[in-house]
C-alpha cells in the first residue's frame, strides 16, 4: 500500500488566520472561545462561542474567504505554486456547506467558484458526514492517491457559525451556559466554533523526490455507523470501539504504540461519557489525551480536520497541548493537564457525529 505523507498545513480559526498564528496561540494556551458578538439569538444565558472576530462583519462568502485564506497561506509557508495546485485533487468536508448568514446556497455555487480560481484538475470530492466530515475528507483524499487519481490532494474542512446553527443546537439543549469543560464533572454542553483547516496529503515518494517538508504520515483510518438515533451515539460505545479497532488494523498499529489521543471531547454529558468509557475499554494503557476543541470551540464538520491539523503540528514539533478550561475530571483518563515536550510516534484523532457516524484517524511520525 502506498505511503502517504502530510506535506502542508494551514488553519483559520478563532486563534488566528494562518498556521503560524494558530500554533503560537495554542502553545500559549490562549482560548478563542469568548462572548458571542455576531448573532441575535434569544437565550436565557450569555452565549459563548469560538468566533473569528475579524470576519464577524463578513456576511457574504465567509466560507470562501476562509478557503482562500488557507490556500494563500500554504502557498507561502510551503512554497507551493499555482501549477502544483492545478495538478492536485481536492477533498472537502463540511456539515453545513451552503448555510451563510440568513441564506442557503446550493453547494455547486461554492464548487464552481473554487474551480474558477484554483482548478484542481485531478478532481473534487465532497462529503457531509456531520461532525466527522473533516476526518472523512482525509480518508477520501488518501483513497484518491492510493487509487491513482492524484499524486497530492488538498484536504479541507470548513464550517461557519450562523443564527440557524445556534438556534438548532440551542433547541437540542446541547449548548453550554458558560464555556465547554470536556470530561469534567459539571460539564453542561458544547461551545460552538467556526473556521477551517487544510492538510495536504501527498504520495510519499513523490514528496520525497521534490524535497517537500514532512509534518507526519497519514497511517490509517477506521469508521462505523451506530444508526441508533438522529443526533446521538450508541451509548454502549460499540460503534466507537469498532472505529478504533478498524483504524489501528488499517495502519498496522498496536494499542501500545499510540502516544497521544486527540479526543472528540464536546463537553456534553452523554458524548463525553460514552467516549471516555470507550477509550478506557479499548486502550488498555493510559494513553495521554488532549482536546483541541477546548481552544477553538466545536466547528461542526471542520472540527476533526482542525484537530487533525493541530495533531500534525504536535507530532512534528513534539508538543502535547494541555486541555483548556479543565478541572474536576470525572473519568479515570490520562489527561494533558499541562503542556509537555514529548516525542509522539503515533497519535489518533477521534471524531463522532450525528447519526452515530464514528471515525478515528491514525497519524505517524516520519522516519519511524
Amino acid at each position: 500500500m502506498k505511503k502517504i505523507a502530510i506535506t502542508g498545513i494551514s488553519l483559520v480559526t478563532p486563534l488566528g488566520l494562518n498556521k503560524n498564528e494558530n500554533w503560537n496561540s495554542i502553545q500559549s494556551n490562549i482560548s478563542g472561545i469568548t462572548k458571542a458578538e455576531g448573532f441575535r439569538v434569544k437565550t436565557e444565558f450569555q452565549l459563548y462561542a469560538g468566533e473569528i472576530k475579524s470576519l464577524i462583519n463578513n456576511k457574504k462568502d465567509k466560507w470562501l474567504q476562509i478557503f482562500n485564506l488557507m490556500m494563500e497561506d500554504i502557498k507561502v509557508t510551503e512554497n507551493i505554486t499555482d501549477d502544483f495546485i492545478v495538478d492536485s485533487g481536492l477533498s472537502l468536508g463540511s456539515a453545513f456547506l451552503g448555510m451563510e448568514a440568513y441564506k442557503f446556497f446550493n453547494f455547486h455555487t461554492f464548487i464552481n467558484k473554487i474551480r474558477q480560481k484554483w482548478k484542481f484538475d485531478c478532481g473534487i470530492n465532497i462529503n457531509s458526514n456531520t461532525c466527522a466530515a473533516g476526518n472523512f475528507a482525509l480518508f477520501n483524499g488518501a483513497n484518491m492517491i492510493r487509487s491513482g487519481y492524484a499524486k497530492k490532494v488538498f484536504c479541507i474542512g470548513i464550517d461557519i457559525l450562523s443564527e440557524y446553527l445556534f438556534s438548532g443546537f440551542y433547541a437540542l439543549r446541547t449548548i453550554s451556559k458558560g464555556v465547554s469543560r470536556p470530561f469534567c464533572f459539571g460539564r453542561d454542553g458544547l461551545s460552538l466554533g467556526e473556521g477551517g483547516a487544510l492538510i495536504v496529503l501527498e504520495d510519499y515518494e513523490h514528496a520525497k523526490k521534490r524535497g517537500a517538508r514532512f509534518f507526519c504520515e497519514y497511517a490509517g483510518f477506521g469508521s462505523s455507523i451506530d444508526n441508533s438515533s438522529l443526533t446521538g451515539m450508541d451509548r454502549s460505545g460499540r460503534g466507537i470501539i469498532k472505529s478504533f479497532k478498524r483504524a489501528l488494523e488499517s495502519s498496522n498499529t498496536s494499542i501500545d504504540q499510540i502516544d497521544l489521543i486527540s479526543a472528540h471531547g464536546t463537553g456534553t454529558k452523554i458524548n463525553d461519557e460514552t467516549e471516555a468509557k470507550s477509550i478506557i475499554e479499548f486502550f488498555k494503557k493510559k494513553t495521554k489525551i488532549t482536546v483541541f476543541k477546548s481552544y477553538t470551540g466545536h466547528a461542526m464538520g471542520a472540527s476533526s480536520i482542525i484537530s487533525g491539523a493541530f495533531l500534525c503540528l504536535s507530532i512534528k514539533y513534539g508538543k502535547v497541548i494541555k486541555i483548556n478550561n479543565f478541572f474536576d475530571p470525572e473519568f479515570d483518563l490520562n489527561y494533558a493537564e499541562k503542556n509537555e515536550d514529548k516525542r509522539i510516534n503515533f497519535a489518533v484523532n477521534n471524531s463522532f457525529g450525528f447519526g452515530g457516524i464514528n471515525s478515528c484517524l491514525v497519524l505517524k511520525g516520519v522516519n519511524l
